[in-house]
């Protein structure tokens, strides 16, 4: 499994992240030419050349340690681990503070994929400039699918990794 992951996150060397939003608790990772689109609402917006979908756990890690991880999405937003009872993760988040500024940095100096590499149980990690990488890593033995990668409007380009394995692929 991992030379087969490896391949498949290969294109995306010398790309840039640069945007990510969510489905829920799904992590969307864009990357590569930013391309004109329209969303499942119909409203106009800005799709990469390969969307990276996270369902397992994931982290960024940067020089000075982990910058966002998939579990802030259950707090607030800031430094505080008090949860207030009135707290809504699907609203305002730590997780979605920390991409919007992480990726908010120096525009003109965006986080650049220079590395992939895989592990077998379908785990990877993408070194990226700037000292930082995204790391994804399935924690469980269930069958759901833990991450996959995919050019946008493309449906024959979905590489998707499950407990089972890979699921399916181009």
């Amino acid at each position: 499994m991992r030379e087969e992951v490896e391949r498949a996150l290969s294109p995306l060397i010398e790309m840039p992240l640069w945007g990510a939003h969510r489905a829920a608790d799904l992590q969307v990772f864009k990357l590569g030419d930013r391309t004109p689109a329209k969303n499942h609402k119909g409203e106009q917006c800005e799709v990469g050349e390969y969307a990276l979908h996270l369902q397992c756990v994931w982290r960024i890690r940067g020089p000075q340690g982990i910058v966002v991880g998939s579990g802030d999405l259950y707090y607030p937003k800031g430094d505080s681990v008090e949860i207030p009872e009135d707290f809504d993760w699907e609203k305002r988040n730590r997780r979605d503070e920390r991409l919007t500024a992480l990726l908010a940095t120096d525009a003109k100096k965006p986080l650049l994929v220079e590395r992939v590499s895989a592990d077998e149980a379908g785990g990877f990690v993408l070194d990226m400039s700037r000292g930082f990488r995204l790391e994804a890593f399935p924690a469980d033995s269930l069958p759901d699918e833990y991450w996959r990668l995919f050019k946008p409007g493309d449906l024959s380009t979905h590489f998707v990794v499950t407990g089972r394995g890979i699921e399916a692929q181009d």
